[in-house]
């Protein structure tokens, strides 16, 4: 295993395709993998000590699936996991993890996530491009006025929305009565 810590070039020979701004196609930034191993080698160096074993067994190139089990908020096992991927094995690889949904509603953390390769575990639909450009102009076109936007969220292809109940206007509220004339009722009922 390679304990050469130099992180930038590690960043450098990770296998992912990136351009010459350092993004790869899916936006996971050369740049924003060596800040967050900075970080991570610190704690798995020095305030964890983590020793790793069995990551020979890792193959170099390909796909593999690293599964842990924790518990807790914070999956601190899985970051060294990440970190143990990236700083012991020859070549570095990026491990991307599946991290908890909560993360997006952080701004500083949903683009670090983005940026490193982490994604959420939210439910989606995989649809085509010309399925989602035919809802987009299906949607602008007010076919779908009376759905509420909620019908039109996380979906497949824009059809699957026609299944789900449309939003029927909402009636009115009665408009309160100033508690003057509340009490001035009350006084002529008796």
């Amino acid at each position: 295993m390679a304990h050469a810590d130099d992180i930038d070039s590690r960043a450098a020979r990770l296998a992912l395709p990136f351009n010459r701004f350092g993004y790869d196609p899916y936006g996971i930034s050369r740049k924003h993998i060596a800040w967050g191993m900075h970080v991570f080698r610190a704690l798995y160096r020095t305030y964890f000590r983590v020793k790793t074993f069995g990551a020979e067994n890792v193959p170099a190139r390909g796909r593999a699936m690293l599964v842990g089990n924790h518990s807790g908020g914070v999956a601190m096992d899985g970051a060294m996991v990440i970190a143990a991927m990236f700083l012991e094995l020859e070549p570095p690889r990026l491990a991307q993890g599946m991290v908890e949904k909560f993360i997006n509603q952080f701004p500083f953390a949903s683009q670090w996530a983005s940026r490193t390769g982490q994604f959420t575990g939210l439910k989606g639909e995989l649809v085509s491009l010309a399925d989602s450009l035919d809802g987009c102009e299906r949607i602008i076109r007010d076919e779908f006025k009376d759905y509420p936007e909620s019908a039109l969220y996380m979906i497949g292809a824009i059809d699957e929305a026609k299944g789900k109940p449309k939003n029927d206007k909402p009636k009115p509220e009665p408009k309160p009565q100033p508690e003057v004339e509340h009490a001035a009722a009350d006084a002529h009922a008796s």
